[in-house]
């Protein structure tokens, strides 16, 4: 068992710390080194003064001997072959996880009084605390695949196919809970459990908010076909209730020309600087030139640097945009898919495997190799 001694004042643990008592023999070895001997000098006449000092009745003081080199490097040996033995090693310094929170409507269907969401943050920052680890937090909703690594924690709702092999996971779990699953048109399906029902006329108002995209580019027809197709309206104001996706163009001047494109078709366009990625909140490069970021995507957000012309494939520029909205449309309000809102199964709970810290490493080798050292060096000094 690991008993930290003096961890507070020197960052040192000790994994054995019974061996400590061989500190005493280096330590013995120099009292019985050092003990107070008369030496006898053959420097001068010193008769007469020993008569004078043996009149007065004063205590002879014998002067205490300098051990020599080759005990002090003996007893260098012994203490660092004795903090060897007792497994001396850096204090592990406190561990921090990366709490990463699933943001899928799924997390917020109801469980016990509370969301799915909740009820799993409260179990990660139970965990941690039993760990005595400091959290931080990010958020994702395409899953977890990049995020398997050691200090790391999924906080999720249920159990994914395929555990993660270095990351803890925290799944709340929780029962089916029936309710709107998707929208066709001015209509919602919902689901009572056991089938779907589809409630005329209750889809929520929706609508794409554009910001400096005008309606007669090519981007600009597109999405206006888009959302005609899936009953969304157009609005100019981000903070919109309605919005369900915001299309932000370039507020910048035009810089250059640039020809790029993706998924079979390209297109020369007018380039306004780089979507910046830096302090932006989740967004994923979709096409880039060089080293600029042209087109960038998170939930409910496409940022455009980049307006292009007309392409040399309309029909693969139309289904290749088509499906960047689709991907990153935020759904309706209470809307969940049927998927997420069947069972999540039992609550699971297990703790990311430790990170490797360079103050954990441990010290009894090297200590052990100094030992050797010195008892090497001392043999030496005695020749």
């Amino acid at each position: 068992m690991s008993v930290p001694l003096a961890a507070a004042v020197l960052g040192i643990v000790f994994e054995r710390p019974l061996a400590l008592a061989l500190v005493v023999l280096p330590l013995a070895l120099l009292v019985l080194a050092g003990r107070r001997a008369t030496r006898r000098s053959a420097t001068g006449d010193l008769e007469p003064w020993r008569a004078a000092r043996a009149g007065t009745g004063a205590p002879r003081t014998p002067r205490l001997e300098r051990p020599p080199l080759a005990l002090w490097l003996a007893s260098g040996a012994l203490l660092s072959g004795a903090l060897a033995v007792a497994g001396a090693r850096a204090a592990e310094p406190r561990a921090r996880w990366t709490c990463v929170l699933d943001t899928t409507p799924s997390m917020a269907l109801a469980l016990d009084g509370a969301t799915r969401r909740e009820r799993a943050r409260a179990t990660a920052l139970e965990l941690a605390a039993r760990a005595g680890a400091d959290v931080s937090w990010t958020e994702s909703d395409t899953g977890f695949d990049a995020w398997d690594a050691p200090g790391v924690l999924w906080v999720t709702d249920r159990v994914p196919e395929e555990l993660p092999r270095f990351a803890g996971l925290v799944a709340s779990g929780g029962e089916a809970v029936p309710g709107p699953v998707a929208v066709a048109g001015a209509d919602r399906i919902d689901w009572d459990g056991e089938r779907l029902v589809v409630a005329s006329g209750a889809a929520p108002a929706r609508c794409v908010v554009v910001l400096d995209v005008g309606e007669a580019t090519p981007l600009g027809r597109v999405l206006a076909a888009w959302a005609a197709a899936r009953g969304l309206g157009r609005a100019e104001q981000p903070a919109a209730p309605c919005a369900a996706l915001v299309l932000s163009g370039p507020r910048s001047a035009a810089t250059g020309t640039v020809r790029a494109g993706r998924d079979g078709w390209s297109a020369s366009g007018e380039l306004h600087g780089a979507v910046q990625l830096e302090g932006a909140t989740g967004l994923v490069p979709w096409i880039a030139h060089e080293e600029l970021v042209l087109v960038a995507a998170t939930t409910g957000h496409v940022a455009t640097a980049w307006l292009p012309g007309e392409p040399d494939d309309p029909a693969a520029f139309a289904v290749s945009w088509a499906r960047l909205l689709d991907a990153h449309v935020r759904p309706p309000p209470g809307v969940v898919p049927l998927d997420e809102r069947r069972a999540a199964g039992a609550a699971v709970a297990f703790p990311p495997r430790a990170q490797t810290a360079p103050g954990a490493r441990r010290a009894d080798a090297l200590l052990g190799a100094l030992a050797a050292a010195l008892a090497l060096a001392a043999i030496l000094a005695r020749r």
